[in-house]
């Protein structure tokens, strides 16, 4: 018998210590529950406070608010990939590695020779599906990593992994597998004007959550040279926004704490900020979302034609005739493109698609790259002092056009 209760006295203690323990991580799993759902709850209140008419132009309205909105939903992206470093024929010399990569402290020595290391690339995102686990960033963000791992504003980190990716408009969708994640929400880019007070969020040079105010400075942005990226598509937001290396993929948002961009590059001189960045408008970044999340190949329309802004040609659009401030003049159509095929030609100005107002060179590529290939639209044009209208079939968008 005393073997017995001895026996019996270990065995309890155990069960008893195993029960607890169940029953602690179950309460732990619901106080995170409920934390969570509080906090979505105080964020889509601010939220649809900063949305109330009035509320966000008013002097009262705070930054504050817009900060805590967003803040919750951008991430940080991080990547690793092989690089050679060092003397002889490496891809990239100590010197080269230690200016593109001021926060890393174990740098090789060139002294060495040639070294394969782990390499590892800051960048930031910002989640747009909390169910799924979809974050959104630049495609040259994630380019050639082995492993992405993303770190929440919560301080967890969670491996990624990359599910779409698009070149031409550098934007790559990354999953994750976690709970108790704030998405953002989405602005209408098209109704920025220049003047508009902006905030950049993300991680510069690996600095957690930090947030930043400025202007759009210019809209429609195109021509920008976007190093080796293969970037082809144009049409940025130009903002003042403090923009560092670290920041790619972050949201550029409006004072309703509404993603109305993504922050890509900046024009500078020295490798750092200098007053000019560029971000992708959010219109864009909507419309693409759908093939991203699925890892489908981003299909464009095309048309096929070269145009400018009717500002940029007035002596030539007055010589025409056309006195509307809307619509583009075609400066060239390309041989055997929609356009030829459907009769427009140079000196032609192309006024609308399917009804709807062109309005600079960038809406009409955006109109015309969101219209799936095969599809048939209806262009109205000016010449010869008349409108007319043509029926396009609108082909898919060459690579690297």
């Amino acid at each position: 018998m005393a073997l017995q209760t001895h026996r019996l006295r270990w065995f309890l203690p155990a069960f008893l210590f195993a029960a607890l323990a169940v029953v602690a991580v179950v309460q732990t799993g619901i106080i995170e529950r409920v934390s969570y759902l509080v906090e979505k709850g105080r964020i889509r209140a601010m939220s649809e406070a900063l949305r109330e008419p009035g509320v966000a132009e008013t002097v009262g309205y705070s930054t504050r608010t817009v900060a805590q909105v967003v803040l919750p939903a951008v991430v940080q992206i991080i990547t690793t990939r092989a690089m050679t470093v060092g003397s002889g024929d490496s891809s990239v010399d100590d010197e080269t590695f230690r200016a593109a990569h001021p926060w890393m402290d174990d740098s090789p020595d060139a002294s060495d020779g040639d070294d394969t290391i782990e390499a590892h690339e800051l960048g930031s995102g910002f989640i747009v599906d909390a169910d799924r686990g979809f974050i959104v960033t630049n495609h040259h963000v994630t380019a050639d990593a082995e492993r992405i791992d993303v770190r929440l504003h919560d301080g967890r980190t969670i491996p990624g992994r990359l599910v779409g990716a698009d070149v031409a408009s550098d934007l790559a969708v990354v999953a994750i597998d976690a709970d108790r994640l704030h998405a953002a929400s989405f602005g209408n880019s098209a109704a920025l004007a220049v003047g508009d007070e902006v905030f950049a969020v993300g991680h510069p040079f690996g600095l957690d959550s930090t947030f930043s105010r400025g202007i759009v400075s210019a809209l429609g942005r195109s021509g920008i040279a976007l190093g080796d990226s293969g970037t082809t598509y144009t049409g940025f937001i130009q903002t003042d926004t403090l923009i560092n290396p670290g920041n790619s993929g972050g949201p550029l948002v409006n004072t309703r704490g509404e993603v109305v961009g993504v922050n890509t590059a900046i024009a500078t001189a020295s490798g750092h900020f200098e007053g000019v960045g560029f971000a992708i408008p959010s219109s864009r970044v909507v419309a693409l979302i759908p093939d991203l999340v699925e890892g489908r190949a981003v299909q464009r329309g095309y048309l096929g034609v070269g145009t400018v802004d009717l500002r940029d040609a007035r002596d030539a659009v007055d010589e025409l005739g056309w006195t509307a401030d809307h619509g583009v003049l075609i400066r060239h159509v390309q041989p055997e493109a929609p356009a030829a095929a459907a009769g427009l030609q140079s000196g032609d100005i192309l006024v609308s698609v399917d009804g709807i107002s062109v309005e600079s060179t960038v809406a009409l590529m955006d109109r015309v790259a969101a219209i799936p290939p095969d599809t048939t639209v209806t262009v109205e044009y000016f010449r010869d002092g008349q409108l007319s209208t043509a029926i396009v079939a609108l082909a898919r968008r060459p690579d690297g056009v």
